[in-house]
């Protein structure tokens, strides 16, 4: 189900009716903020027998339908009459050439009849170098009546070429107002309602983990707890410590950053009240300079993060 969004959803009924639909979109935002559901709606619109009348009408059974089931790990997906999953694969850390190979050898086949073609590439950053060089050319020459859509959350990491050649259309992170309906559905508690909210930022991905796994609630609360303490006490060697541990992998770290920021943004808004907002607004520029660097660099992600860490204690 897409939840907001309706500029998008507005963007592609028009074009949809005009007949300019791109031949290549590239949905960017942050994590979770409901890209990858949407790429899927999209390409539902191609293969539902009764071809609703704008993105606005696809609804839940829709996206259930098997002939949209991709899977959310990094990879390429060709949507056609048979559902063909290029990448199979469930754990990798890249995109390897050997599927743009695969989603080549695909597309140069005939479709069946006057059907459409749609291509998904999830976590396009994670194109690997001479995989990304190979799904260019294809981006070069599109053939008729193929829509490619690559999502990403790191735009910044894509190739500017690859960039150029398509249609960007950006995700927002959602108002709570959005996402209050889908957390009513099953939690009745205004107050953790309201702590549900909290967490998610905007993102109804996480809204539907928070209502529907009852262990990541518990766990994303010690998480923010765990970085709030360091935070307020400022445990230097803690701080290390528990920057050693987040940077293993890049979902935590991820978690980490946002909730950092969230603590400073929170920080900033109480001293503003109090006419002391200076420091406080140089402290959240100055982490928000690192993980820019971090995200669109080769630095040290230890490091960066250890700097992170004691720039928002000071």
């Amino acid at each position: 189900m897409i939840i907001g969004h309706q500029r998008q959803i507005a963007y592609f009924n028009q074009v949809m009716r005009r007949g300019k639909l791109a031949h290549a979109y590239l949905f960017y935002g942050p994590e979770h903020a409901g890209k990858f559901t949407a790429a899927k709606a999209l390409a539902k619109f191609f293969y539902c027998e009764g071809r609703p009348a704008g993105l606005d009408k696809i609804c839940e059974e829709c996206l259930n339908c098997r002939r949209v089931e991709v899977n959310s790990h990094p990879g390429v997906a060709v949507l056609d009459t048979e559902n063909t999953l290029v990448s199979k694969k469930e754990k990798r850390r890249d995109i390897p050439i050997e599927d743009i190979r695969e989603l080549k050898r695909r597309l140069s086949l005939s479709a069946e009849g006057n059907q459409w073609r749609v291509v998904i590439v999830n976590e396009a950053e994670r194109l690997s170098e001479d995989g990304a060089d190979a799904f260019l050319k294809i981006l070069e020459e599109p053939g008729e009546k193929i829509l490619m859509i690559l999502v990403t959350s790191s735009r910044e990491l894509l190739l500017p070429t690859i960039i150029s050649r398509t249609q960007p259309i950006r995700f927002s992170t959602l108002p709570d107002r959005e996402l209050l309906g889908l957390v009513e559905r099953t939690v009745k508690d205004p107050k953790k309602q309201e702590l549900i909210l909290s967490i998610a930022a905007g993102r109804p991905g996480i809204v539907q983990r928070l209502v529907n796994e009852k262990d990541y609630l518990k766990q994303e609360l010690k998480f923010l707890k765990e970085i709030d303490a360091v935070l307020k006490e400022q445990a230097v060697p803690e701080a290390l410590v528990f920057s050693e541990q987040v940077v293993s992998e890049d979902g935590l770290r991820q978690r980490a950053m946002e909730y950092i920021l969230r603590i400073l943004r929170k920080d900033l808004l109480d001293e503003a009240k109090r006419e002391n907002a200076v420091p406080f607004m140089l402290r959240l520029k100055r982490v928000l300079e690192i993980a820019e660097i971090m995200d669109t660099t080769n630095v040290n992600p230890r490091l960066a993060m250890d700097n992170i860490f004691l720039e928002a204690m000071n």
